[in-house]
């Protein structure tokens, strides 16, 4: 019997270990995850599930950014789906708290779709990208704190 209570332990255990892995990847979780890594100036680890990398960097002006990029082959409607879905969950996620800023364009052969929302003292950049010469689309999530 005391073997039995140890092992439904373990498995409860696992299980919620696994749900909170789980919930850390959702798409809020993700930008929740990547606005307090660029307040706190670090690198996000471990990467969110299925993001081919994430980085961080400093701008000229000494603000930090932090990003994720996941990688679709060229123009894959996956890739579109999974922009719209993690850009349009930003209202979900943070309601009133947003303000959404326009995108200014950019003169780039290939396609390149930006939406940009201020959250607080973050600014948070959902883009799509084709980088044909790589034969592969990126949907990058970034995150930079404004000082």
């Amino acid at each position: 019997m005391k073997h039995r209570a140890k092992v439904a332990l373990v498995s409860l255990v696992a299980m919620l270990a696994a749900s909170e892995l789980a919930s850390a990847d959702t798409d809020c979780g993700v930008m929740l995850r990547l606005i307090e890594a660029a307040r706190n100036g670090e690198a996000l680890r471990p990467a969110p599930r299925g993001a081919e990398e994430c980085g961080r960097s400093v701008n000229l002006a000494g603000q930090t950014a932090v990003h994720c990029a996941w990688a679709f082959a060229l123009r894959a409607p996956e890739a579109r789906a999974f922009f719209d879905g993690v850009a349009g969950s930003v209202t979900t996620c943070f309601g009133t708290e947003i303000k959404p800023i326009r995108d200014l364009g950019v003169n780039h052969p290939d396609s390149y779709d930006l939406r940009q929302y201020r959250i607080e003292d973050v600014t948070l950049s959902i883009s799509l990208k084709d980088k044909a010469a790589l034969g592969k689309t990126y949907v990058f999530a970034r995150a930079e704190r404004q000082q």
